[in-house]
């Protein structure tokens, strides 16, 4: 009969389509890898995955094992959770966008804690489509979601509404002024980070209507500690959320003849499977 090990192993090389790369984050060997995969595909009597070339890719059998394998896991986490949260050795996953993730996930870990200590935590920065995936393929137990919609699921716990603003810190020539025409502000350098960062959808930048307020001078960062320093240094203006701009400290700007603005909703979200004690403390 299979093992649950033997469907964790094949989880990970499902996800990362490679056997050794599986080894260094299971910190087990390849060919015990391999040798569980094989069991599988013997008991089964089905390939998994097949080679093509030096690579190997994952069958349509594989991938109805994958979503089957993750449900048999977290059935499994959620037995072992619910009775033995207060022992050492429980984990609990969160997933979702960084600069999402880097605020409420400390927030998340500090109510849980206060009532199991000894629970231990994995959290992942992921994309935000991704994190939503993981929850809800069993793959993670709590999600921090962005959308511009309003969601209404017994699934969904809406934590905050989230405006992006235009922030500068008070070394930027601008932190002085009362108010600024959208159309002189344009003029001045922008920090514009990743829209995954953010949990926009994809192509939308930072969320700044570029189609009706063209930023000429702008730089792409891909790092959120980056961006903040750019913005702490005075160099750049940056459209982030109120959460993020607030903690840093910097100057929301007052900003005239601009009638759009970026909203978000903030989502913390589980499955069917997740831990209803847990849930209840959130």
């Amino acid at each position: 009969q299979m093992e649950t090990n033997e469907l964790r192993y094949f989880i990970s090389v499902a996800e990362t389509q490679n056997i050794h790369k599986s080894s260094k984050l299971l910190n087990i060997s390849a060919s015990a890898i391999s040798k569980a995969i094989s069991r599988l595909e013997s008991e089964l009597e089905v390939k998994l995955f097949e080679k093509v070339g030096r690579n190997i890719l994952i069958t349509k059998h594989g991938l109805k094992l994958k979503t089957d394998a993750a449900e048999i896991l977290a059935i499994q986490h959620k037995i072992m959770s619910e009775y033995g949260l207060e022992e050492s050795g429980a984990n609990l996953k969160i997933v979702g966008p960084e600069m999402a993730i880097s605020n409420w996930a400390p927030k998340l870990v500090s109510k849980i804690k206060k009532k199991y200590q000894n629970l231990n935590f994995d959290i992942c920065p992921t994309l935000n489509q991704e994190a939503l995936e993981k929850v809800t393929s069993f793959q993670a137990d709590i999600a921090i979601f962005c959308s511009e919609k309003n969601i209404k699921s017994e699934f969904f716990k809406k934590i905050e509404e989230v405006t992006f603003k235009c922030f500068v810190s008070n070394r930027h020539k601008l932190s002085k002024v009362q108010s600024i025409h959208i159309k002189d502000l344009i003029k001045y350098h922008f920090g514009v980070t990743n829209s995954s960062l953010l949990g926009l959808e994809t192509g939308k930048n930072d969320g700044w209507r570029d189609d009706k307020f063209d930023r000429k001078n702008i730089s792409v960062i891909n790092s959120i500690e980056t961006l903040k320093n750019l913005v702490l240094e005075g160099v750049s203006i940056s459209y982030l959320p109120d959460y993020f701009g607030q903690k840093q400290k910097f100057k929301p700007l007052n900003i005239e003849g601009c009638p759009f603005v970026c909203k978000q909703n903030i989502y913390l979200v589980r499955n069917k499977y997740s831990i209803n004690k847990i849930w209840s403390l959130l």
